[in-house]
């Protein structure tokens, strides 16, 4: 998502504890009411076999001031608790005029030089943009501005190769702010800059350079903007671009999806889950999925309106299902902080803090899914109801004879409730709202993820459920 050209894209998307629980749907709507029964069991949850990264997006790279500070925004990728961070690696300051930088840090990147110092950990950096001063570079299409592509590559790695970092190459190539709309619909014609074919070569190009000089960078590719019902990242991946890389790059918005009630958590989820199965359909083992841009603006002066709450309950709600599903291999947050602040521009308001810092309800619930992601090892999740999910975050030291649960509905009217049988010892707080007490008929669940703790040896979780309608 930059600047330059999201702002159209905006525009144009429109111990053996066993633990259970009753779901009743309270939606008040007209539906009829459904039954589930699930099973929890503290050994049943299934280990991931490297924790999911979970990142935020920053901007240093690209050359716009943002108000974003190293030091300030170090200190809260810290408390937060992010493993990675994301940014750009700008192929025109590493190259002018086809010389090379080489000696000092160009003085354009110093301050995100020196913030990946302050942040300590892993970046995600994108290796991209144009450059207007190299013939064939804009985009580089030709194969002479593929190699000159692949020169800065190796440079620009070689600058930052003591971070250890990852890579992606280029960002959203199936996008382009000259079309109307901006993303291409498929694989492209030959000819337009945004063709997957295109990307493929590009990849194919880059990728054995970047595997020589930092052979132990892990590297993305695809890194797809929105792409009509994947057709295009499929056909990259039809193309061969996953040779050699580390995993398949995707981004997933919906703030400005035409049906409200699809501005959700639960859509971006269906989407990233769709992926995968048109991807496997032949029996292929899962593609490691990467989703480098996750995030709902909060600007509240365009008809994408994103509550701030709405926003911090889609990130805790995305974050929680990705760590429970093993081949999403990292999640990174768009972004740690508003990069201006116009209330009626989307790209001014992704941030979960303010252009000044302020936290927003997301830093929060962001802050505390990301507190227990990292303390579990193990997940399972289940979907008793298209609206309705429950995640168990197992292997916490020192939690034996416990089951933990993250459970929640996706937004709107859309409620539900939990209740354990008679003895059996529950208790449960909202992600950031407190404690929560059981009424008679259980604990009432809703968007914002409620934490379960749950002690004994069985309980048995019996689920109905009203959905809500269309809006």
């Amino acid at each position: 998502m930059r600047s330059f050209l999201w702002g159209k894209v905006r525009r144009a998307l429109g111990a053996a504890a066993v633990a259970g629980a009753a779901l009743a749907g309270l939606a008040g709507v007209a539906g009829a009411n459904e039954r589930r029964q699930l099973t929890f069991d503290a050994q049943a949850a299934t280990p991931r076999p490297e924790p999911m990264i979970i990142g935020a997006g920053v901007h240093f790279g690209i050359g716009g001031a943002y108000n974003y500070d190293p030091r300030r925004a170090a200190d809260l990728v810290r408390d937060i608790g992010f493993t990675s961070v994301r940014d750009d690696l700008v192929w025109p300051l590493f190259v002018r005029s086809g010389v090379h930088q080489n000696a000092s840090p160009p003085p354009q990147i110093w301050r995100l030089y020196r913030f990946l110092g302050l942040a300590g950990v892993r970046p995600l950096l994108i290796l991209g943009h144009s450059h207007p001063h190299v013939e064939g570079a804009a985009p580089p299409m030709t194969a002479d501005g593929r190699a000159a592509f692949a020169s800065f590559s190796s440079k620009a790695a070689e600058f930052v190769a003591r971070f250890e970092p990852m890579f992606e190459v280029w960002n959203e190539w199936n996008l382009s702010g000259e079309f109307n709309p901006p993303w291409v619909v498929g694989a492209g014609k030959e000819g337009d800059p945004r063709a997957a074919r295109d990307y493929v070569a590009l990849v194919r190009s880059t990728l054995p350079v970047l595997n020589r000089v930092v052979p132990t960078a892990p590297v993305l590719v695809g890194v797809s903007g929105y792409d009509v019902d994947w057709l295009w990242t499929r056909a990259v991946v039809d193309g061969g671009v996953m040779r050699g890389a580390k995993g398949l790059s995707i981004h997933v918005s919906n703030h400005c999806h035409p049906t409200l009630s699809r501005r959700t958590a639960t859509e971006a989820i269906d989407r990233v889950e769709a992926l995968q199965h048109v991807l496997g359909q032949d029996g292929a083992p899962p593609v490691p999925v990467f989703v480098s841009e996750v995030g709902w603006p909060t600007a509240p002066l365009t008809p994408c309106v994103i509550t701030p709450q709405q926003q911090a309950d889609n990130l805790a709600q995305f974050l929680f299902w990705a760590a429970a599903t093993p081949w999403v291999k990292g999640a990174w947050v768009y972004q740690l902080k508003d990069q201006g602040t116009h209330p009626a521009e989307l790209e001014d308001n992704f941030g979960i803090y303010t252009y000044d810092y302020k936290p927003k309800p997301a830093a929060c619930a962001v802050r505390e899914a990301v507190r227990l992601l990292k303390a579990s090892s193990s997940f399972r999740v289940e979907r008793p109801f298209p609206d309705m999910f429950v995640v168990q975050l197992g292997g916490a030291p020192g939690e034996a004879g416990m089951v933990r649960l993250a459970a929640w509905t996706t937004a709107g009217p859309v409620t539900g409730r939990i209740a354990f049988p008679a003895g059996a010892e529950a208790s449960a707080s909202r992600l950031c709202s407190g404690p929560q007490s059981a009424e008679a008929d259980g604990f009432a669940i809703g968007p914002e993820p409620l934490i379960i703790n749950v002690r004994g040896t069985t309980a048995t979780l019996d689920a109905t459920f009203e959905a809500a309608p269309d809006r």
